[in-house]
């Protein structure tokens, strides 16, 4: 008898709720009179392209005479006569003022990224002292910039972290605290050979 109140009370809860075809919720994600196949779908007709406003329509919405041209005939000239064009032919139509904001951004110099090693970090007069001493080992280009509270020694206009790296390898029994740090660099002169 037990065992058989045991399977009752487990068993129909259960049942109650269970998912199965006839619960109340599903209909709710399906649209009335549609099945849920694919089949379905294909049988839905294609949309068909729209069609060109009428006349009076163009009038109501206050386009003007050119423009409902344009709209009819891309193709065909302000006289109406049809306009010939070759394939892959483009006309080109912008604002001049394009061509100055061009021109200026050729104007103004641009920096480049890359690395520099830094051999020193310190007071303005024990910077230029140092600058001094790295001037007489090297001729790479030597920079001496602030970096509020202190001002800082840079070497070289390096592209590459590896070659920046070589170098602090050169400087380290001078300037043991030097690191390679990335900032804007300067590029290197081009010199013409005739």
């Amino acid at each position: 008898m037990a065992i058989f109140a045991c399977l009752l009370l487990c068993g129909l809860p259960n049942s109650g709720l269970s998912q199965d075809d006839s619960v109340w919720w599903k209909s709710l994600f399906r649209l009335k009179n549609t099945q849920c196949d694919s089949s379905a779908a294909s049988t839905l007709k294609a949309a068909k392209p729209l069609d060109h406003p009428s006349a009076e329509q163009m009038e109501s919405w206050g386009l003007s005479e050119e423009m409902q041209t344009a709209f009819e005939e891309p193709n065909m000239a302000g006289d109406g006569t049809k306009i010939k064009r070759k394939e892959g032919h483009f006309s080109l139509t912008w604002d001049p003022r394009m061509a100055q904001l061009d021109s200026a951004w050729k104007e103004n110099e641009h920096p480049i990224m890359g690395y520099r090693v830094q051999l020193f970090s310190g007071s303005l007069q024990q910077a230029r002292e140092f600058r001094s001493l790295a001037r007489k080992k090297t001729e790479l280009p030597l920079y001496l910039s602030s970096m509020p509270p202190n001002y800082r020694i840079t070497l070289g206009d390096f592209r590459s972290k590896w070659k920046a790296e070589n170098e602090k390898q050169k400087w380290l029994d001078t300037f043991p605290l030097s690191l390679v740090i990335p900032m804007e660099i300067e590029l290197p002169v081009l010199s013409v050979s005739q």
